[in-house]
């Protein structure tokens, strides 16, 4: 695809994004395949608000 793409990759630490940590390790049990996240799951909206406001455990450092 001829597009002028422009690609950064950078590290967060699991402290920095407790939500992509939460869903990883949800994930890890899971049969391989597509599986889809139910939005009225509670923890995962516990981590989408704490990560919100940049309160995650790296910004306290």
């Amino acid at each position: 695809m001829p597009r002028p793409w422009e690609v950064t990759i950078e590290h967060i630490y699991r402290e920095g994004n407790c939500c992509a940590d939460y869903l990883a390790s949800r994930g890890h049990v899971l049969p391989f395949g597509l599986h889809e996240v139910e939005s009225s799951d509670p923890m995962l909206s516990y981590w989408i608000m704490y990560d919100c406001p940049g309160m995650s455990e790296s910004g306290w450092f």
